[in-house]
């Protein structure tokens, strides 16, 4: 605090400043590290995956298609044999259906984070609402002692 009191407000600032751009030269020079890493835990964790399922799904589908032949009726069969428009339309309303489920879901996911996010800030901003309360009844009783500053400064510092 008396390295602080004793500093100018344009010195402070100038060192505030200094300060902001080494960091920022910091995380400049780091940022290609950082990029190759996350393009690497890319490659594991979602390209690996995904070749392997496909390989997986290719080898299957034939059987897939074959089982699911088996588990279909004759009429059924006749029916897609003579008129295979009504079973495309069927299959289209079936896939929006799915996806509209998975939309909701992710939506609902989606709110509930944001719901938690707005949650945390308001009780944040409450806390902080009850520290300048108490700050203010301290800075009326430390009305003659003059060290409001220094109670400014926790604050400053607690935000920080």
């Amino acid at each position: 605090r008396r390295r602080r009191a004793s500093l100018s407000d344009e010195a402070l600032a100038r060192i505030q400043e200094k300060t902001r751009w080494e960091g920022l030269d910091d995380a400049l020079e780091r940022l290609p590290l950082l990029t190759g890493e996350l393009q690497r835990n890319a490659y594991l964790e979602l390209g690996l995956p995904a070749a392997l399922f496909g390989v997986a799904a290719g080898a299957l589908f034939v059987p897939g298609c074959f089982a699911f032949r088996e588990l279909l009726t004759e009429t059924t069969r006749i029916t897609l044999q003579g008129d295979f428009t009504q079973f495309l339309q069927n299959s289209f309303s079936l896939g929006s259906l799915l996806l509209t489920l998975f939309l909701g879901t992710t939506l609902e996911v989606l709110l509930q984070r944001q719901e938690r996010a707005c949650k945390a800030v308001f009780a944040e901003v409450s806390e902080m609402q009850a520290l300048v309360e108490q700050l203010t009844l301290l800075g009326a009783a430390r009305r003659t002692s003059g060290d409001r500053d220094g109670l400014l400064d926790d604050i400053e510092a607690y935000i920080e």
